[in-house]
């Protein structure tokens, strides 16, 4: 994982790595949560909803402390009925 420094809060209140390719990943995870769930749910679903298969955390907490986007939409796909098209 990268250092601390060079970090960023996105929109969302996830974290970007300055120069690091996940922030692409972490762009396309926000708009399928968003096509999913709706502007407003998504963020609510994200930061309110404690997942089991984050670890008993919710999307915001994984992500900041270092979850991997695709790992996580994963675990988003297999809690809630998911479109394919969306997978």
């Amino acid at each position: 994982m990268s250092s601390l420094r060079g970090r960023r809060n996105c929109r969302f209140g996830c974290i970007a790595f300055l120069g690091h390719t996940s922030r692409v990943r972490l762009t396309d995870f926000w708009d399928r949560m968003r096509q999913q769930f709706g502007r407003t749910y998504a963020d609510s679903f994200a930061r309110d909803f404690v997942m089991a298969e984050l670890g008993g955390r919710t999307i915001h907490e994984a992500l900041a402390q270092g979850a991997d986007a695709g790992e996580v939409w994963r675990a988003v796909c297999r809690t809630v009925e998911v479109p394919a098209k969306l997978r």
